[in-house]
This record gives C-alpha cells, structure tokens and sequence, in this order.
C-alpha cells in the first residue's frame, strides 16, 4: 500500500523526486553493455581473393599463347601459298570428312540390303494356316448345329440370315417350317470349291429380296390410298344423309354459368354432440363460396335449431364451383367445434326455379342428422 512520505515541503520533496528521475534516466541513456553487439572486423583477404584472381589470369593468359600461336600459322600458311591452298583441282584436295562420309554410305547400303533380304523373305513364305480347312471345318460345325437345334440355324450375318430377318419385316410371310432333325443326321455340307460364286448368288439374292420388299411397299402404299379414298366417300355420304335428315324441333338446352344464389339456412335436426348427455349444444351454420363465407346467428342450448337466415352470394362458374354448409358449436372458452358439413355442387341447378332439399351432414356424430335449406339460383341450365 502506497503511503505519502513525511515532508517539511511537498514543493521540495516533488522537486527532489523528480531531479532523482531525471539523473537516473540519464545514467540509463549513457550506460554501456557488458557484451559487445556491434559489427565483426572485416578483413582485407576476405574482401578479395588473391589465389582466384591468380588463377583466371593464368588461364587467360594460356589461351592468348594458344591463340596466338593459331594466329601466326594461319598468317603463314596464307602468305607461303601451299598446294592446299592454292591448287583448285580435285587431284590434291583432301577433306577431313571423306573417309565419315563413304563409311555413313557403306551403312546405309548395308541396311538397304538387308530391308531388301527381309522384304523377299516375306513375299516368299508361305502360309501356316489353310483357310479352306477352315471352311471346311466350319461346315462340319454348321452340320452339328442343326442336327442339335430345335430350330433351323441361321447365322446373323450370312445372306441367309439377313434373308430371315427380312422376311420377319413383312407381314405376309410366312415363317419357315422346321428342318426334319432325322433327315439331317448324318448330312455334311461340301465344302466350298469356289468362293466368288458364292457371292454372286449372295449378291443376286439379296438383290431379289430388296425389290420383293419394293414391291410390297408400293402395294401396301395403293391400299392405303384405296382406303383413304374410300373413307373419304363415306365421310360424304354421312354429310349428305345428315343434310337429308329432318330438323331436330327439341329447344337445346344451354347454361348460363355466372349469377347470383340466394340460399335460406332453415333449420337443422337431430344434433348429437357425443358422448355429452347433460349440455346441449349452441349451433350455427357457416356459408362458404369461395371465398365467400357467411354466418348464421347462434342458437343457444338446442338439438333442432331453426335459422330462417337467407344469404346472397355471387358465382363466376357454376360448372367448377360449390357451396359448403358447416355446421358448428359455439365454445366460448375454447375454439369451436365443428359437428358436420356438406356439399351442394351449383353445376345441376335449374335457372330461376327455387329448390328446397335435405341434406344429411357427413363427418357427424349422428347419421340422423340433417340440414334444411333452399336455393334460388339466377343462373344454371335454361331451354332457349
């Protein structure tokens, strides 16, 4: 705990605190390390190395020995005129490549040669394998599958095959009967003498196949064309005996879709709240059109409440739109109950003609319970 000394003076004592303040930052301003932090000595022989410096100028001087010794015999040899220099003809020249250029010669003659050996070896040998007893076995395999095929065999990519699938395309023909399995046991194919007779019938037969397919596609085009003709001329007789036919006298019966509907809430019977003997109900009826709703009065304590309220709504299209009667139970202490509902469709209801109906309310207590109410559209069916 900081304590003020005991002073004769405070103006003395403050004075001499702060000339004792201002000598010791003066002694720590002014004091020296105990550790040297300043820079290391620099030395001279690191600040050039004498021994590198030999060393490049010794081999500088190596190479303007040798470039002059170069110099004074190319300046000799220009000045004495020797034969290398001097005679132009082919006698005496002599090149340092000649002999690298005959031997890259003699190497590319050499694999010239040997591309030449391996090209004969080639073109002179003969094959291992034999392709016609590859046919042959291939018929052999052929023979087997049939003799052990419920159905005929057929491979997908002979002309054959192609054939089959053709015929599967058109409706008219008939599918092939099955091969007699007796008769074929034992059967092997010959095998195949000349290959380019074999594509000739291949070819004349497919070619056969595509103008059979032509063929039944132009008849089945003029069918079609006889039959559209033929639906048109019917298409003309209906119109003339419409035409022909006697005026129907019956006015047509039309629909007027928007009005208004004027309903009457006029009672309610056989309420059951469920399961409570002692209270009677405190019903009213709720009106909904869309968003159209309306609210008969409260009826207090009563199972057979008569309301005799009438309401006007509006109706933009009676075909898609329905009023719904939801019958409730007045709760002041919680949120109403709701005892039933029903729903009339507006698509069936006469122009102008008052129908009274009952209805019984579904989602009830009670299956006795009914609504009274009557509609008075100015809208619905009319006869023009």
């Amino acid at each position: 705990m900081y304590r003020s000394e005991k002073s004769s003076s405070k103006v003395c004592t403050s004075r001499t605190r702060k000339k004792n303040y201002d000598r010791h930052r003066a002694r720590l301003k002014n004091i020296k390390p105990s550790i040297d932090t300043g820079a290391p000595k620099k030395f001279p022989h690191l600040k050039r190395n004498l021994k590198k410096l030999q060393t490049e100028q010794e081999h500088y001087e190596k190479v303007n020995y040798e470039n002059q010794i170069l110099l004074n015999k190319m300046t000799d040899i220009f000045n004495q005129k020797y034969i290398d220099n001097e005679n132009k003809n082919m006698r005496y020249f002599r090149s340092l490549d000649r002999g690298a250029k005959n031997a890259r010669k003699r190497q590319l003659d050499k694999i010239n040669y040997e591309n030449h050996a391996i090209l004969q070896r080639i073109l002179h040998r003969q094959p291992v394998y034999s392709h016609l007893d590859w046919k042959q076995a291939r018929s052999k395999n052929k023979t087997y599958c049939r003799n052990i095929c419920q159905y005929p065999y057929v491979l997908p990519g002979t002309a054959q095959g192609k054939r089959k699938k053709r015929r599967r395309r058109v409706q008219h023909r008939q599918p092939e009967p099955p091969i007699d399995e007796d008769s074929m046991i034992g059967e092997e194919e010959e095998p195949v003498e000349n290959l380019d007779e074999m594509l000739l019938e291949a070819d004349k037969e497919q070619a056969e196949m595509l103008a059979e397919e032509q063929r039944l596609a132009e008849e089945e085009e003029e069918a079609r064309k006889a039959k559209e003709e033929q639906q048109a001329e019917e298409e003309k007789e209906e119109e003339a005996t419409e035409d022909a036919a006697p005026e129907d006298t019956t006015p047509e019966k039309k629909i007027q879709k928007s009005g208004e509907l004027s309903i009457t809430i006029v009672s309610v019977s056989d309420i059951n709240k469920g399961g409570d003997l002692f209270s009677k109900p405190d019903p009213y009826v709720k009106v909904i059109l869309g968003k159209q709703k309306k609210q008969t009065k409260t009826k207090k304590s009563t199972t057979d409440p008569e309301f005799n309220e009438t309401f006007k709504l509006s109706v933009e299209d009676c075909e898609k739109e329905s009023v719904t009667l939801e019958l409730f139970e007045d709760d002041f202490i919680t949120s109403d109950d709701k005892l039933g509902n029903v729903t009339i469709p507006l698509g069936e209801l006469l122009q102008n003609e008052e129908k009274e109906m009952v209805l019984n309310l579904e989602d009830c207590k009670s299956k006795e319970t009914t609504i009274k109410v009557v509609l008075n559209p100015t809208f619905g069916v009319y006869n023009e």
